[in-house]
């Protein structure tokens, strides 16, 4: 993948709102919709019920925009469930409910 920039930003606080803005130049990626991608990623974010900001920043490729997308959003949740023993209670409020 080259020149792509994305930014990412996930917040587990059942509260599902999607936000997805990934500037697709075609209306096809491959055999798939370009607003179908959009959509999986916004059905996503509800069905889950978290909050999902997918913005491509920068990028001319579609297949990379889609690609940089997915794997973002893999390691965005990778690092919101991973348990991190020197930060304690991960939640400004102190606890989670």
């Amino acid at each position: 993948m080259r020149y792509e920039f994305l930014q990412i930003s996930l917040l587990i606080v059942y509260q599902e709102c999607g936000n997805i803005l990934l500037l697709y130049y075609r209306e096809m990626i491959g055999q798939i919709s370009s607003e179908m991608l959009e959509h999986v990623l916004e059905s996503f974010a509800h069905s889950s019920r978290l909050t999902l900001h997918v913005h491509n920043l920068h990028g001319k490729n579609n297949h990379h925009k889609a690609e940089s997308a997915f794997k973002a959003l893999g390691v965005a949740l990778r690092e919101a469930v991973s348990l991190d023993a020197s930060a304690g209670v991960p939640s400004t409020k102190g606890v989670l409910n």
